[in-house]
């Protein structure tokens, strides 16, 4: 579903640079991308995701090369392929919880939101604790509850791909691990690619792989 190689990246004030030979994710599998502060998890999935560009190599989702699409196609390919998961959320605050869930129907015209959209935005709520608070504003919602509404944003179009930064920070130990069990659930119902950066390395034993990224620049 994912297969990046000889990946090379810089920024443009030349402060960071990211060099991946390998990295790839079949469908139905679930993997953990862990590493330092910095060290570029963020950085590999908006390649994947297209919202950045590499310098050289190769980057195919679902068997098309992100790589080589103008910025047009990079952008109508994510939003029907990919769901993301932003490590600040990229939330509206004026806007109600499940105003925030569906904004991707309303802003794009590949998508067509219809009341089943809806009741589907409203299951996914429901699943991960915050089904009381769709009419709330976010800007009253606890920073676990915005955590919540991005990852329900992120999958209620049923995206091939899911790419979720840090998805779990500040959420207890049973919240988290109750997040990861959506994620995880997701990616099998839908045989969906899922890659999750984070920290926790208590999470790592429910992933299929885990990669590191000491490992990449040792």
């Amino acid at each position: 579903m994912i297969d990046a190689t000889s990946l090379a990246f810089r920024y443009p004030d030349g402060t960071f640079t990211l060099a991946i030979e390998r990295f790839n994710v079949d469908a139905g599998e679930a993997v953990a991308v862990i590493g330092p502060s910095g060290c570029g998890k963020t950085t590999l999935m908006h390649l994947i995701a297209g919202i950045l560009v590499s310098r050289t190599g190769e980057i195919t989702v679902k068997g098309e090369a992100v790589h080589a699409m103008g910025d047009a196609q990079r952008r109508l390919f994510r939003i029907r392929n990919v769901g993301l998961v932003f490590q600040d959320f990229v939330l509206l605050d004026y806007l109600s919880v499940l105003d925030n869930i569906v904004h991707p129907y309303r802003i794009n015209h590949a998508l067509a939101l219809d009341g089943e959209v809806k009741a589907r935005a409203r299951e996914l709520a429901e699943a991960v604790g915050i089904g009381d608070r769709l009419d709330s504003r976010v800007e009253h919602m606890s920073y676990g509850e915005q955590q919540r509404a991005a990852i329900c944003r992120a999958l209620l179009t049923r995206p091939a791909v899911v790419l979720a930064d840090e998805p779990t920070g500040n959420l207890d130990p049973e919240n988290k691990q109750g997040i990861v069990d959506i994620l995880l659930g997701y990616a099998r119902e839908h045989h969906a690619a899922l890659v999750v950066a984070t920290h926790d390395h208590a999470l790592l034993g429910a992933f299929d792989r885990v990669y590191d990224f000491r490992d990449w620049t040792s």
